[in-house]
């Protein structure tokens, strides 16, 4: 699958109106482009959170299903992703940075979490680069090591929100 926005307009996008992980993840996994996440509706406020990404979707006119993920350290995120019966449908995940920010107020686990857009192919997670697919053994691999670089202190991390696309 290819992306319907470039390196240049992603970088655009983050420079013009703080298009972050969630409006990446959105315009991937509904196969719209920046241009459609922009006028969805969604605050422009360079972060996103559940309501926000709904709000999005429902603008840009996809058709989703919302589920909470319950936290089980003993399942690996990864088979959230793969394991299922058929093809494998477009999904946004909420990612939690685990970190010692867990330990405290709930509210500060919402300053670590992070948005990345699942495909039959493959994984864009825009901590890499927002406009490449990583095939989903390569970002398994890379994951860990790039958010332990990326986010101080992140020792793991989980999913906490899956939104499927249907459209």
């Amino acid at each position: 699958m290819k992306l319907l926005y470039t390196s240049a307009e992603a970088e655009s996008a983050h420079r013009k109106w703080k298009c972050s992980c969630g409006h990446f993840s959105c315009a991937t996994a509904s196969g719209k482009t920046l241009d459609d996440v922009k006028r969805s509706g969604v605050d422009l406020k360079g972060w996103m959170n559940p309501t926000m990404i709904n709000t999005c979707l429902e603008g840009m006119g996809v058709v989703f299903e919302k589920r909470l993920i319950p936290y089980n350290p003993s399942i690996h995120p990864f088979a959230h992703m793969v394991f299922e019966k058929g093809p494998v449908q477009p999904r946004i995940f909420r990612v939690q940075f685990e970190g010692p920010w867990m330990d405290g107020p709930i509210v500060g686990r919402y300053k670590h979490t992070h948005y990345i857009a699942s495909l039959e192919k493959g994984v864009m997670d825009p901590i890499y680069e927002p406009s490449e697919i990583l095939e989903h053994a390569e970002w398994l691999d890379l994951a860990s090591e790039w958010y332990a670089k990326c986010i101080k202190n992140c020792t793991g991390y989980h999913f906490t929100h899956c939104w499927t696309i249907s459209n």
